[in-house]
């Protein structure tokens, strides 16, 4: 099936080039006045020539600390989501693959803006089916994403690390809990 869809591409790319020679420069010609500005999906947009300027922050940048201690391709941020003023962090890793593979569980890691620290988030299993219980990680290989909805965060599943796949997880924070 890949060597299939190589060939593909391949072949594509092929007759791409080819009509392209063939029809010499495809760029139609600018027949619109340069003193109107493009039209756009809303209608004519009017465009600044002001310059755009902007600081140079370089000497601002601080090292908040590194609070991630799994495989350096699960310390890669994914996601940041400001809920509560906590920037909570979406990392991990789901591939199967590689140096680095799967890296669940994975805490839920958060910068308390207030406090200026990094923090782990306790997580409360509050399915009926099975034994209340409070850890600090959720079951999954990575967290690639965080919703706010209606004023509570969650995390849609991505790759559960001990969970059955028949379902699928999700986790919710409500305020503090």
């Amino acid at each position: 099936m890949q060597r299939h869809a190589k060939w593909t591409a391949m072949i594509l790319t092929i007759v791409a080039g080819v009509s392209w020679m063939l029809m010499g420069n495809s760029k139609p010609k600018n027949t619109t006045s340069t003193s109107q500005p493009p039209a756009t999906e809303r209608g004519l947009a009017k465009v600044s020539n002001a310059p755009i300027s902007s600081a140079d922050v370089t000497s601002k940048i601080e090292l908040l600390g590194r609070p991630f201690t799994k495989t350096p391709y699960a310390n890669n941020v994914w996601d940041m989501q400001l809920y509560n003023g906590k920037i909570y962090l979406g990392h991990g890793n789901i591939s199967n693959l590689g140096v680095a593979p799967n890296s669940g569980p994975i805490p839920v890691i958060y910068y308390d803006t207030a406090n200026t620290k990094f923090k782990t988030q306790s997580v409360t299993n509050s399915n009926p089916g099975i034994l209340p219980s409070t850890k600090m990680y959720v079951d999954e290989e990575q967290i690639y994403i965080y919703r706010v909805l209606n004023d509570k965060l969650y995390i849609p599943s991505n790759d559960s690390d001990s969970e059955k796949w028949e379902l699928g997880n999700f986790y919710r924070l409500d305020g503090e809990v």
